[in-house]
């Protein structure tokens, strides 16, 4: 119930105001002596999520830009019982009669335990250099819940965040009678840390070099034989721009030449007649 409780929360933060940033995680306000699994799991689940929000985390403080320092406020379960029947009591006439059991067993009409992890967690950041606040994400407090019911002597009833649906003695029902409790996540599904996601395609290795497809074959396959040149169709020829040049017509004769004037140079006109006028002597 830590655990899912803690995926829950975390998954709450969102560090995509920090993508693209050097960031150094800092975890010494979550570790606690004896170190213990769940905090080990709540550092690990930090760091992924911050990597699938775009920070590029370093391994040492000197090399990060940005602080990002986590705490956590409660880690822990919670257990409650509820009995409507007979609870479970000391026999008082056990010790007047020899052989009596010493304990008389609970008789429940209907009986529920309900448990609970809670994990509160909180993650501020600031520049490495001058000490300005960047970002804080406010606190993230999430109780993970299971609940098992007995009625009348059947049961377990299972059902929870951290069951897939309801379930009886471990199985889950087709048709749950009980009604199902909602997680509490405000974020969208694809930056939930508990699903599979593949952010880039994985690079082939050096021994392993990457497949590139064959060339498609230049000759036809045995089986089925090539076109016989007699049925290939010749290729077309280029057209040729052909140019057809009419022969020039004589422009009609005018019906009356016009008659030169003496300013006009013979000839000027065409079609006009051209006569030389003999010279007389004189006298």
């Amino acid at each position: 119930m830590i655990s899912d409780s803690a995926e829950r929360a975390i998954s709450e933060i969102d560090f995509s105001v920090l993508a693209g940033r050097n960031v150094y995680l800092e975890t010494k306000y979550i570790v606690t002596v004896p170190v213990t699994p769940d905090q080990n799991y709540i550092i690990s689940t930090l760091r992924q999520h911050m990597i699938a929000c775009g920070c590029q985390l370093k391994d040492k403080a000197d090399d990060a830009d940005l602080i990002v320092e986590a705490r956590t406020g409660a880690i822990g379960t919670n257990r409650n019982e509820l009995l409507f029947g007979v609870p479970a009591t000391t026999n008082p006439l056990s010790g007047f009669f020899p052989g009596a059991p010493a304990q008389i067993p609970e008789i429940p009409l209907a009986k529920r335990t309900a448990q609970q992890g809670v994990v509160k967690v909180a993650v501020f950041g600031y520049d490495r250099k001058t000490g300005q606040p960047v970002w804080q994400s406010g606190t993230r407090q999430v109780a993970s819940k299971a609940k098992d019911t007995w009625i009348l002597g059947t049961g377990p009833w299972q059902k929870g965040t951290i069951y897939d649906g309801t379930k009886f003695a471990g199985e889950r029902l087709i048709a749950p009678p009980l009604p199902e409790l909602k997680k509490t996540v405000k974020k969208d599904d694809h930056n939930w840390v508990a699903q599979e996601i593949q952010f880039a395609s994985v690079a082939p290795s050096a021994e392993e070099p990457a497949k590139t497809p064959a060339a498609p074959p230049t000759t036809p396959p045995a089986d089925k034989p090539a076109v016989a040149a007699a049925d290939a169709k010749p290729a077309a020829a280029p057209a040729t721009l052909v140019s057809h040049q009419e022969p020039v017509k004589p422009a009609p004769a005018a019906p009356h030449a016009a008659t030169p004037s003496s300013e006009t140079p013979p000839g000027a006109f065409p079609g006009a007649a051209q006569t030389a006028t003999p010279l007389k002597p004189a006298g």
